[in-house]
């Protein structure tokens, strides 16, 4: 059976982060729907073996070097005449980096918020702007990930005993994020472009079996998210089905919350 609310046949859609674990998620549903995709991560070669696709452009960049951002940019607009959905999903993670970034308050560096701004910030600020000019399309839009801990301040009781950490850094750039998405919102509404976050709660990858413990005490849904609950939020709010929706942060993370 067709499905009839989700057709991207033919639309030209940029994935950052393309190679992580939400990131492949979105690459297959995309192209389970017809979509021509450009996704670019800081390495392209594994997800080049799973994605063997003519419709696929691939790009190596290192978001921390703005040279390297430029040249995405440049190798876009030479790929793409237009884009229709511009999803910015790469960040710094917990495993990012060696130190200074996932552990105790005390020991977290300067080095992990610089990281932290140059990766999941300032690109997202970049690409928007540098790809306005071919972001043209009737039903152009764009989708941030964001993160709970983008609003929310954690429930610090759930890392205890836990060796897990919430860097303030990623807190804050998440945060960041969200009110770039209502600025743009405001601003690029006049060129009928839309722009929304999605903040996903804690998302399942094996973690410590005290921390899922902590967490789903907490969830009222009493679970973990998964890939596919943050990727069919993204599809709903990249389609057309969401076509009056802007300037909003979906939160996704089963009453974590609230």
């Amino acid at each position: 059976m067709k499905n009839k609310i989700y057709n991207f046949k033919n639309k030209n859609i940029v994935i950052s982060g393309a190679f992580g674990s939400l990131g492949k998620h979105l690459v297959s549903q995309y192209l389970k729907y017809g979509a021509n995709l450009y996704l670019t991560d800081l390495n392209t070669v594994k997800i080049k073996k799973k994605f063997n696709k003519q419709k696929i452009y691939y790009f190596n960049c290192d978001f921390e070097k703005i040279s390297n951002v430029e040249k995405l940019v440049l190798d876009i607009k030479k790929k793409f005449k237009k884009v229709d959905i511009l999803v910015n999903n790469a960040a710094i993670v917990g495993e990012s980096m060696k130190s200074g970034w996932s552990t105790n308050f005390l020991y977290q560096s300067i080095e992990g918020w610089n990281k932290s701004y140059k990766i999941n910030l300032l690109p997202v600020f970049f690409l928007i702007q540098k790809l306005i000019p071919i972001l043209n399309s009737k039903e152009s839009n764009i989708v941030n990930i964001s993160s709970i801990y983008g609003t929310s301040v954690p429930n610090f009781q759930i890392y205890e005993k836990t060796n897990i950490f919430n860097p303030l850094a990623y807190s804050v750039s998440k945060a960041g994020i969200i009110y770039l998405t209502k600025w743009l919102a405001k601003l690029l509404g006049r060129k009928k472009i839309r722009v929304n976050t999605i903040s996903p709660g804690g998302i399942f990858r094996n973690q410590n079996k005290k921390f899922l413990k902590n967490y789903i005490m907490q969830c009222p849904l009493g679970r973990m998210a998964t890939e596919k609950d943050v990727v069919n939020s993204c599809l709903f709010l990249t389609s057309n089905e969401a076509s009056y929706i802007t300037g909003q942060n979906l939160i996704v993370d089963g009453g974590f919350t609230i």
